[in-house]
């Protein structure tokens, strides 16, 4: 019988807030383009529940989500914000909204327990549950690039002898009150 499990080791989340008026990343590894430092002179700074603070600069990043049917949808957002220290990942859904220049067609509805987002013009559309936290958080860049790295270097160290991995393999399929099958 065969068992196939998908571990998600790459993801991070993303508060969606339709009050935020920008989009904030505190993942450097995550931005497409250069980070362009901000202009010290503008004095740009954001409030939080934290207080007021000033970004380090600003950028392109790729956030991909999946939708209700379970495609996923790969968008570029620019200008990004870079906050190495906030705790969250903001998708400012007006600034978003805008900048796809899709004013009545990108929308959140925020329920109790989840929310749903709305883009693409109205054509596409993701239910988020809400974690225990209440925050409207969204999971994006989902993979498993680390659990494959982890699995790789795993498998390396296992004896090469198909007899061996068969030993393995037979142990692993027990049952686990320890007792045979007959």
């Amino acid at each position: 019988m065969g068992f196939t499990a998908h571990f998600d080791s790459d993801s991070s989340t993303v508060i969606v807030d339709n009050a935020a008026n920008c989009c904030i990343c505190n993942n450097k590894e995550i931005y497409i383009s250069e980070i362009t430092k901000m202009n010290p002179t503008k004095k740009l700074t954001v409030s939080t529940a934290g207080g007021e603070k000033a970004p380090i600069g600003y950028g392109d990043v790729c956030w991909k989500w999946s939708d209700d049917e379970g495609r996923v949808h790969e968008h570029i957002l620019k200008d990004v914000l870079y906050f190495p220290e906030s705790p969250v990942n903001i998708l400012g859904v007006t600034q978003w909204a805008i900048q796809n220049d899709d004013k009545e067609g990108t929308y959140i509805t925020t329920k109790a327990e989840y929310l749903i987002l709305v883009w693409n013009f109205g054509k596409s559309q993701g239910r988020f549950t809400h974690p225990a936290s209440i925050l409207p958080k969204m999971p994006i860049n989902e993979g498993s690039s680390a659990c494959k790295t982890f699995y790789s270097a795993f498998m390396s160290k296992l004896p090469t002898k198909s007899t061996s991995r068969f030993c393995l393999a037979s142990e692993m399929d027990m049952p686990l009150d320890g007792k045979d099958k007959d």
